[in-house]
């Protein structure tokens, strides 16, 4: 289509108007304000790093039993004839309390015969010591009646010889002399046999005195007694009832010692057995008492009561033999004295058997070395800033942890400013804003101390 001459005119200046006005604005227009940009700064909280000699502690879960259990079983067979009105289970008895007595009819009966048996044995002795004393003085008797013959056999030798005398006198008086030297031949031989007689009278003496003791010991079999002061945990047998020996009657566990079993992982115990020193290296026989000095732990026993925790001091005795295949965990013994005398009615009851614990060990300090709040470790790194409050990603090494700190081996020295802050993203030589958090300087050292929770 055309355009008419007239349209084409029109155009023309309207393009030359736009056109005008384009260079106006161009000429007119404000050149653009150069803006400085600032760097962020990140609001940080911090802290020094302290130098702590941490006491390292683990906990380990378990249960209460009895330090010492005892089965009561006879000693001797017989009837029950009298029985301690307590003597039921969950009673309390103390130690020498008469639990049972068996029928003593025949213990009594082979005491009053053993007796006899000595008496009578102890009547032939002091027999045989009266023999003896008069046998001795009849022997030196007749060996002086034997000197007088001798010399009157010598007398009458020399008269024969001069033939004073007749020979019938001379052997008379040589029958004599033989019938005297027999004499005394004859109680020379029963003193010489008396310490034999001596020997096995005393021998039955010993002997008939061993039953007799016997029979004391049976006797005294008939009784039975707490052997420390108890709980009575099972009953088995009432009065009139017929016991055979070797027949277990009652339990009882001891209220004088408690242990707590606990479970401890392994990879936590060894951080509290004490570095170094091995006492089996160094010469020391393996005994138990070898083990608990090595250790030396103290040892805490926790019982929850609701909202109230009850605790109690122990001591580690031993440990399992093995470790456990299921939880990889190793048994720790930890005994609690006296803990029924140290209850408190309706505050701190006593420990008793199968009640859930929960034990703490504690070891010696180790030696000083950095420890930082757990939540400050992110991986193998720490956040530090460095003198111009600048963010620095430090590698470091872990020596062990525990509960809410971490100790460390390497790469952070005491003083050094590390960020609490988990920082996002964390960038290298980033600029911070600083802002101490001694509250958490306070918690990590009290922890460090051992008066925090590990848990």
């Amino acid at each position: 289509m055309r355009i008419s001459l007239s349209r084409r005119q029109l155009i023309i200046p309207a393009v030359a108007a736009g056109i005008l006005c384009l260079v106006v604005l161009i000429k007119t227009a404000r050149k653009p304000e150069r803006v400085e940009v600032a760097e962020r700064t990140t609001t940080v909280r911090v802290m020094k790093a302290p130098q702590l000699a941490v006491i390292p502690r683990v906990i380990g879960y378990g249960h209460i039993q009895a330090g010492q259990e005892w089965q009561a079983v006879t000693e001797v067979s017989g009837q029950i004839v009298e029985i301690n009105p307590y003597f039921k289970k969950g009673a309390l008895l103390a130690k020498g309390d008469m639990l049972v007595r068996i029928d003593p009819a025949k213990r009594l009966t082979a005491r009053q015969a053993s007796t006899a048996d000595v008496n009578n044995l102890l009547a032939q002795l002091r027999e045989l010591e009266q023999t003896e004393r008069d046998t001795k003085h009849s022997y030196e008797v007749e060996k002086k009646s034997l000197d007088l013959y001798r010399k009157e056999y010598e007398r009458m030798k020399h008269l024969m010889a001069s033939g004073t005398i007749a020979r019938s006198e001379m052997e008379s008086t040589e029958r004599q002399l033989l019938t005297q030297e027999n004499k005394v031949q004859s109680y020379r031989t029963t003193l010489n046999g008396i310490p034999a007689q001596r020997q096995a009278l005393l021998a039955s003496i010993s002997a008939s005195r061993s039953r007799l003791e016997e029979a004391e010991i049976d006797l005294a079999k008939t009784y039975i007694r707490a052997p420390f002061d108890c709980r009575i945990t099972e009953v088995s047998v009432e009065k009139g009832q017929a016991v055979n020996s070797g027949q277990t009657i009652a339990k009882a566990d001891s209220i004088g010692l408690s242990e707590a079993v606990a479970q401890m992982p392994m990879y936590m115990f060894r951080y509290v057995v004490p570095r170094g020193g091995n006492p089996i290296a160094q010469g020391e026989k393996l005994t138990t008492e070898t083990f608990q000095r090595f250790l030396s732990l103290d040892a805490l026993v926790r019982i929850e009561l609701g909202s109230d925790t009850v605790s109690w001091k122990g001591r580690v005795t031993r440990m399992n033999d093995s470790i456990d295949p299921n939880t990889r965990t190793v048994g720790v013994y930890v005994a609690v004295d006296d803990s029924y005398i140290k209850a408190e009615p309706g505050k701190r009851p006593p420990l008793l058997p199968n009640m859930f614990c929960e034990v703490e060990l504690r070891g010696h300090p180790i030696d000083p070395a950095v420890a930082i709040p757990r939540s400050a470790l992110h991986g193998d790194t720490v956040y530090v800033m460095n003198a111009d409050n600048r963010l620095e990603l430090r590698k470091v090494t872990v020596d062990f942890p525990q509960g809410h700190i971490v100790v460390l081996r390497s790469g952070l020295a005491e003083g050094e400013t590390i960020v609490l802050t988990d920082v996002i993203p964390a960038m290298e030589n980033m600029l911070l804003n600083p802002v101490t958090d001694e509250q958490a300087i306070e918690t990590i050292t009290r922890e460090a101390l051992g008066e925090g929770s590990v848990r």
